[in-house]
């Protein structure tokens, strides 16, 4: 007989998302019940604070045979403070009639956030940089609150996490439940015993907690964390059948002419659907230039230049052997030797990782849907950086198709907020082009930045600037997550919070050539009041194909050298070449390429390399570096140029 319960997503120590979101919370009866009861308390501790204690009837329908689902939307409960400043907690309890109850206890209010993506997601907070401190200290916070799926795939959408596997058996869908941080529940680097779909990155995703930290450490309210995710696996495998069905018809042209049309460029777009100004998103003439030469370089024949992409050949072409292979769902193949070492990995080690579009949607997403939200954080593309026209349609529309789905309340009209990490640079790519353009055109749409008018209601973490050649992990994980994760924090209090006195990373606005003084002028917006500062990096990890020599990031590249200046040309070519100089203009938001000899017109361009020498950063309070791919915004024809 099925007994009274809560879902599997639902446990004691949880934290439910607070005012003004109205929780929903379900659970199974079975299917004698006529009526389920939901209590929600206060504990005694926290009189004589002023708390939303509930009673009321849930709603009930039919399951299977055996079993209703039972359901409930709680009034909207602000987190609250007991005198001693801790969280108040609450109880939570299912009744049918005089003796059957289930009880959650230690519950409290605050935000929720899911966690989603492949194994930069997946990867441990002790394999970190700093990761033995991190751990133990995670003992100083116990109202954030952590929860990861187990690893299994589906057939169909399920309604309950381990509901049914492709074998159509019940299984434990949860790999870590409902704990309060800790040395001990934010560290378990050991297999399940007997246990064919899982690898041995279980918990405690790095960005997802240390995301939670950060946000915790500034919006003083406890933080619920949701980790669902799986290693070396493909957008697609998270994508609902409507999503997939959004972008069936996309092609390399149709996506990049679309792009064009629609002006992905410099710009970033309106506010709540866009950047800082307001309005449409005004790409110009160097984000259209940008979006045609895809249209060109993508579908090909013949050998490319080095570096160029040819990930969608038209039909009868074989793609040439210097270019990286496409994704293959079917054979678990990505872009890049990194990704093949990962693949390898993984199935040394047992892991049976669905390669079926929609599977990991359908077991690990679909059964969260009536968890309240505040928002989702996603890292994920490593195994889509060979076709970022495909993912240009296919990042907006998975975002799109999960708020469509969620259920429970929505802070926005465009539903909650979507974070994204921004590739990190991987030496083991053996196209070294690949990584910036799948950056600006698979995981910003060709805006450079987000929100922008494809995905509004989002914000944008770069991890750029952070890569990590010497990882143990490969270089395709690198270490830095502290930085991902307060980047990610940064973000989502400045566009999913709204908070006015936060800048979360200077974004490109435009490219300027002053020809009389022989130099282009690089423009930012949300720089902050303190505005920008140029900050060297460490070059001994630098690709090592690269040119860079540690005093300036940024290309110029002249008309007549012999290559065309395009997106898809790299620096060893020989058409692009180092700015001379580097220097900040005076007003803080600016940056100026200066010291050209006699030339013609150009373009420039910056940070090309996968670990470029230096990024732009913020400076003033919030001192995080936040690396900028030029490139990834625009390639911008500054036209005419005496000095170029």
């Amino acid at each position: 007989m099925v007994a009274l319960s809560f879902a599997a997503s639902f446990g004691s120590h949880m934290v439910l998302q607070q005012a003004p979101a109205r929780a929903s919370l379900w659970g199974f009866a079975p299917a004698s019940a006529t009526a389920v009861a939901i209590e929600l308390a206060a504990d005694a501790a926290s009189t004589p604070i002023a708390v939303n204690n509930f009673t009321a009837q849930a709603s009930l329908a039919r399951f299977n045979a055996t079993a209703l689902v039972w359901s409930v939307l709680l009034p909207a409960v602000a987190a609250q403070k007991r005198p001693d400043g801790s969280a108040v907690q609450y109880s939570v309890t299912a009744r049918m009639g005089s003796e059957a109850h289930a009880t959650l206890l230690d519950v409290l209010f605050g935000e929720v956030w899911l966690c989603s993506g492949q194994s930069n997601m997946a990867f441990l907070v002790e394999n970190s940089f700093g990761g033995a401190d991190l751990v133990q200290d995670a003992n100083n916070h116990p109202e954030i609150r952590l929860f990861t799926t187990r690893k299994l795939t589906a057939q169909r959408p399920l309604q309950e996490l381990g509901e049914s596997t492709n074998r159509g058996d019940w299984v434990d869908g949860v790999e870590l439940p409902w704990s309060v941080a800790s040395n001990v529940s934010i560290s378990m680097n050991a297999p399940r015993a007997g246990g064919a779909n899982d690898d041995n990155w279980l918990y405690m995703s790095a960005v997802c907690y240390l995301f939670g930290r950060a946000l915790q450490a500034a919006r003083k309210t406890p933080i619920g964390l949701i980790s669902t995710n799986w290693g070396g696996t493909a957008i697609q495998d998270w994508m609902p059948p409507a999503a997939l069905d959004d972008c069936r018809h996309v092609s390399a042209d149709a996506a990049a002419e679309s792009l064009a049309a629609e002006g992905g460029g410099a710009e970033g777009g309106g506010t709540e659907g866009g950047g800082a100004e307001g309005g449409e998103a005004e790409g110009g003439e160097g984000g259209v230039r940008a979006a045609a030469n895809l249209s060109t370089c993508l579908p090909c024949c013949e050998e490319p230049l080095p570096g160029q992409l040819c990930c969608c050949p038209p039909p009868g072409c074989a793609i040439p052997p210097s270019c990286p292979p496409p994704p293959a769902l079917a054979e678990g193949a990505g872009s890049g030797s990194s990704l093949a070492e990962e693949g390898a990995r993984i199935l040394a080690e047992g892991v049976a990782a669905s390669r079926v579009a929609t599977h990991l949607y359908n077991a690990m997403v679909s059964p969260l849907r009536n968890v309240t939200l505040a928002g989702v954080v996603w890292y994920q593309g490593e195994s889509n950086g060979g076709a970022p026209v495909p993912y240009a349609c296919q990042l907006p529309a998975l975002v799109k198709r999960w708020r469509e789905g969620w259920g429970g309340w929505r802070r926005h009209d465009h539903g909650f907020a979507f974070g994204v990490v921004q590739l990190a640079g991987d030496v083991d790519e053996k196209a070294p082009i690949a990584l910036p353009i799948f950056r600006w055109l698979g995981q910003t749409q060709g805006f450079g930045s987000l929100p922008n008018t494809k995905m509004p209601n989002t914000f944008l973490a770069s991890a750029f600037d952070l890569g990590d050649a010497a990882s143990p992990f490969g270089s395709v994980h690198s270490r830095h997550k502290k930085e991902v994760g307060e980047r990610l924090a940064l973000a989502a209090r400045r566009w999913a919070y709204r908070e006015p006195s936060i800048t979360a990373g200077p974004i490109l606005q435009s490219a300027v050539a002053d020809a009389g003084r022989r130099r282009v002028v690089l423009t930012f917006r949300e720089v902050g009041p303190s505005g920008l500062v140029l900050s060297r990096m460490n070059t001994s990890r630098a690709h090592n194909m690269t040119n860079w020599d540690g005093t300036t990031p940024f290309e110029v590249c002249a008309d007549g050298a012999g290559a065309a200046c395009g997106a898809m040309s790299t620096s060893f070519d020989g058409a692009w070449s180092l700015a001379p100089r580097t220097s900040l203009g005076a007003d803080g938001k600016s940056i100026v390429l200066s010291g050209f000899a006699d030339g013609g017109s150009g373009r420039g361009r910056g940070g090309r390399a996968e670990f470029p020498p230096a990024a732009v950063r913020l400076k003033g309070k919030h001192d995080v570096r936040v690396g900028f791919d030029l490139d990834a915004a625009v390639v911008a024809d500054v036209g005419e140029l005496g000095g170029l």
